[in-house]
C-alpha cells in the first residue's frame, strides 16, 4: 500500500457501510500469550485517509476478481 506499507495485506480487511462509510479493520498480531485487540477504524467521504482506504478497498477488490 502506498500510505502505509507496513500494513500487511492479510491483516487488513475493508468493509462498505451506508452512505460510503469504509470500516477498515487490522487484526491484531497473534504471536503473544495476550494479544491486543483488532483495531477498527471508520472512515467517511471527505474525511482526510478516506480516499487512501476507497482506492485500497477498490484495487483488494479487482485482485480478487482476477483470482
Amino acid at each position: 500500500m502506498n500510505g502505509n506499507p507496513s500494513l500487511d495485506e492479510d491483516r487488513v480487511l475493508i468493509e462498505t457501510r451506508a452512505e460510503g462509510l469504509l470500516i477498515v479493520r487490522v487484526r491484531s498480531q497473534q504471536n503473544t500469550d495476550n494479544p491486543l485487540p483488532d483495531a477498527v477504524f471508520s472512515f467517511r467521504p471527505g474525511d482526510p485517509q478516506y480516499q487512501q482506504w476507497e482506492q485500497r478497498l477498490n484495487r483488494q477488490s479487482a485482485e480478487q476478481l482476477a483470482e
